[in-house]
């Protein structure tokens, strides 16, 4: 897989909001993918990827979340200077892209393949760093890498009567699978330096201890399962999920805008919105949807069975504490406007009375004076 460096540089094209179809890909496959920027332009979330086999029933999701903070460098390509965040998540996106393309003409397992594709990422993101012109950051710190990025990715093989599925990742970005009964299921484990599960993460977000850079070793981990029936392979980055409070909140939301949804692209749209209210952050995510003829109706009526299920179980309890919570504060800022117009009107009569009062106060020294 060696390409020349100009081949290379066509993956830095200007961000874009990803378009969607409810189009069938290939057999019975549906996608819907999107990639938002929290500041127009300099989003280092990369697009997610899609790939899909010309002749087996296999395919490969993945997105990757520039780490902002650690990959703060600038660096100048085409006159156009962006940081190390930027430039990692598009050159690892891209190089995955044509590593599996190649791979899926292959007959190889994946799980042989890990340890190459973990060698020759290294290399392609050392070939660039020593190409591109830089700055040096201003943040002195041992936390500074050269173009860090997460991964996280899910790989599909249904060529045989059980599904594999295969995640691989670097990183917080998360792989998840979604099944009638049993919901959401993370199946990569965020690299934490704390041992945090999801949950506890979302109050304390630990520090990473493992990531893909140019400078720094990293692992790709790897995990697979074999699966029966219809599925949802999910990849988001952590702008989708780590500003809901709960795990059980971002699965509700998933799940709440594709209840509302009358076809794929009006589920992405509503799905957008949603992640939007909260995060704070670049988000981005592709999901792969397995198992339903390409019938989105069909689809959509079984996960709601989850749905229900979610909501009765975890949900339900949830909201009870929100609307005391939101009634709370609702009360809190009352008296809180309450204690500014009264300190207000406070001020103002302390100045009256003071104004009275001074005419007395102030009679010995005017006599003097």
């Amino acid at each position: 897989m060696k390409l020349s460096f100009p081949q290379l540089l066509k993956v830095f094209n200007k961000p874009r909001k990803m378009k969607n179809t409810n189009v069938p890909l290939i057999g019975t496959a549906l996608f819907l993918a999107f990639n938002i920027e929290k500041t127009q332009s300099e989003g280092e979330d990369a697009d997610p990827i899609l790939v899909v086999s010309s002749i087996s029933d296999r395919f490969f999701i993945a997105v990757a979340d520039g780490m902002g903070g650690s990959g703060s460098t600038n660096y100048e390509y085409d006159g156009e200077i962006k940081t190390g965040a930027y430039f990692a998540s598009r050159i690892t996106l891209e190089f995955c892209k044509e590593f599996f393309t190649e791979l899926f003409d292959g007959k190889l397992p994946i799980v042989d393949k890990i340890q190459i594709l973990e060698n020759n990422l290294k290399e392609r993101l050392n070939k660039y760093l020593n190409s591109f012109k830089f700055e040096k950051s201003n943040l002195k710190s041992k936390l500074i890498r050269a173009l860090p990025t997460t991964l996280a990715s899910i790989y599909v093989d249904r060529s045989a009567d059980l599904i594999k599925i295969a995640s691989i990742w670097a990183g917080d970005s998360r792989a998840y699978i979604m099944r009638v009964n049993e919901g959401l299921q993370q199946l990569s484990i965020d690299d934490l330096k704390e041992d945090l599960d999801p949950f506890e993460n979302i109050q304390k977000d630990s520090q990473l201890k493992n990531f893909i850079s140019a400078d720094n070793k990293f692992r790709l981990n790897f995990k697979e399962i074999q699966v029966s029936g219809q599925f949802l392979a999910i990849v988001a980055t952590d702008g989708c999920f780590g500003y809901f409070s709960t795990p059980m909140q971002f699965e509700y939301v998933l799940l709440k805008s594709l209840e509302d949804s009358d076809n794929m692209d009006d589920w992405r749209i509503r799905l957008e919105e949603k992640i939007k209210e909260v995060a704070g952050d670049d988000f981005s995510m592709m999901i792969l949807i397995l198992g339903w003829e390409n019938d989105f109706i069909a689809m959509k009526n079984d996960i709601m069975q989850r749905k229900k299920i979610l909501y009765e179980t975890c949900i339900t309890g949830l909201e009870g504490y929100d609307i005391i919570l939101n009634k709370l504060k609702d009360e809190k800022n009352k008296i809180e406007n309450d204690i500014k117009k009264a300190e207000i009107q406070k001020q103002t009569i302390q100045k009256i009375i003071w104004e009275e009062y001074k005419k007395k106060y102030y009679k010995i020294q005017n006599n003097i004076q």
